[in-house]
């Protein structure tokens, strides 16, 4: 998609007759072997731009950026850390941090509640992604009237949920918030759920 959007931009003459050259590595999704392909694309090419591919990759290269490279960053991180300029002036967060999000969503839960006190648990992953609305989630949850009855951690596309669920289930919250995830496990916790009643 971005290849062929670049393409487009490149045969339109989109911005002011200048032209992309797209430089594309794949990190596998693997923070250590992402921060290597940054270096590597910063030291072969000399970006003015880059766009990667996570909240950690973001993180990890961010001081480098701010003190060295000075390169306009974006990713699929929508990091409540990196979306500051103060701390990172060269970060682009496209839109409503997790933490904006999480807030939304607790917002909703709150104003649905009809005199009862929700409860509501937190599903995520052990990745920055996963970890970073989550001490802002608990504290909105507090200043709304909201119990967070359970926090559970999961492997980004673990297969057997089992043990997850059954912490969900002796919990019983009313919501479960999933973060961090694009897919896996969440439709297994679904299907295992579903089992355990």
């Amino acid at each position: 998609g971005l290849q062929d959007y670049l393409n487009y931009a490149n045969e339109k003459g989109l911005v002011k007759g200048k032209k992309f050259n797209y430089v594309y590595e794949d990190s596998g999704y693997d923070t250590e072997r992402a921060v290597a392909c940054s270096k590597k694309v910063m030291a072969q090419h000399s970006p003015v731009i880059m766009y990667g591919e996570s909240t950690g990759l973001g993180k990890a290269i961010a001081p480098e950026l701010n003190a060295r490279y000075k390169v306009l960053y974006a990713s699929a991180s929508f990091s409540s850390e990196l979306a500051d300029p103060k701390t990172h002036p060269y970060s682009f967060v496209s839109g409503p941090t997790y933490s904006d999000q999480f807030g939304i969503l607790l917002q909703y839960i709150a104003q649905g509640a009809k005199g009862k006190k929700p409860r509501v648990a937190f599903f995520y992953s052990d990745t920055e992604f996963g970890k970073d609305p989550i001490a802002y989630g608990k504290k909105r949850a507090a200043e709304l009237g909201i119990d967070v009855v359970a926090e559970v951690v999961a492997k980004v596309g673990a297969v057997d949920v089992t043990t997850e669920v059954l912490n969900l289930k002796k919990a019983q919250p009313d919501f479960v918030i999933f973060q961090g995830f694009v897919m896996a496990p969440v439709p297994e916790v679904i299907r295992t759920a579903r089992e355990h009643g």
